[in-house]
């Protein structure tokens, strides 16, 4: 079994011109190109994660991780996960994340020293990444309600690369037409599924080769309880046998 906070990096070579070049920055000659950090989670399903080139320095916007619970609030603390156990194995890779509404991290997921949360002070966010902006070669944002402030950095910056997380219904009908234009002039965007995949090239007409499909994970500290008996008060409480069989179907 491999540990949830494995990771395996592949680089590949990339030519002038193509598509991927425009993240890369590529001008002279062929760069060497970092595209798949796979976390590898417990049932061994690889995760892609995102381009990556020597020398970056990244910072990850998100709404929140530690503050609330919720599915898009687990993947924000495995993604941070992820990329500060890159950070820290690799010193060409300067990585730090933002959060519009959390107070304090989780310190198992993120240090301290590179997080920083503002607590919903939505100004106090705006003013703080845009003063900050010019230090960062890359810019994920963890949800494309961030897609104002991102798109008023890249006018300024355009240096800047971008790359969006898109996880479901927020994506799946069609937006205002301004978002939607915004969104298309990412420079990647991260789906975590193949239907999410699909409804950005129907409803949102995003270019298919932008588009990586970035799984949702088991959390680094999932563990399976060591109980595998069925609980008495549970098999009381619905009028169950113990030797009935029992589907668990676990869904929103």
């Amino acid at each position: 079994m491999v540990h949830p906070t494995d990771l395996e990096i592949h680089k590949f070579p990339i030519s002038k011109g193509a598509a991927i070049n425009e993240i890369s920055g590529a001008e002279k000659k062929p760069q060497v190109f970092w595209i798949g950090i796979r976390m590898m989670c417990c049932n061994e399903h690889a995760k892609k994660v995102f381009a990556e080139q020597a020398d970056m320095r990244i910072v990850f916007w998100y709404l929140t991780a530690f503050q609330q619970v919720g599915g898009i609030e687990r993947f924000n603390r495995a993604f941070m996960k992820a990329l500060s156990d890159i950070a820290l194995q690799r010193r060409d890779i300067i990585f730090q994340a933002r959060s519009v509404y959390d107070q304090a991290p989780d310190e198992k997921y993120i240090s301290k020293n590179i997080w920083k949360g503002f607590g919903g002070n939505r100004l106090g966010f705006a003013f703080h990444v845009w003063r900050h902006c010019k230090k960062r070669d890359i810019i994920i944002a963890g949800h494309i309600h961030l897609i104002p402030i991102v798109c008023l950095v890249k006018i300024f910056h355009p240096s800047c690369r971008v790359i969006y997380i898109t996880h479901g219904i927020e994506v799946w009908k069609p937006m205002s037409k301004w978002k939607r234009h915004l969104l298309q002039r990412a420079d990647k965007i991260l789906a975590v599924s193949e239907y999410t995949k699909k409804q950005l090239i129907d409803k949102q007409k995003i270019n298919a080769s932008k588009i990586e499909i970035l799984p949702n994970t088991l959390d680094p500290y999932f563990h399976l309880s060591k109980e595998t008996g069925k609980p008495e008060s549970l098999l009381h409480k619905y009028g169950l046998g113990a030797q009935d069989k029992i589907l668990l179907s676990i869904c929103r």
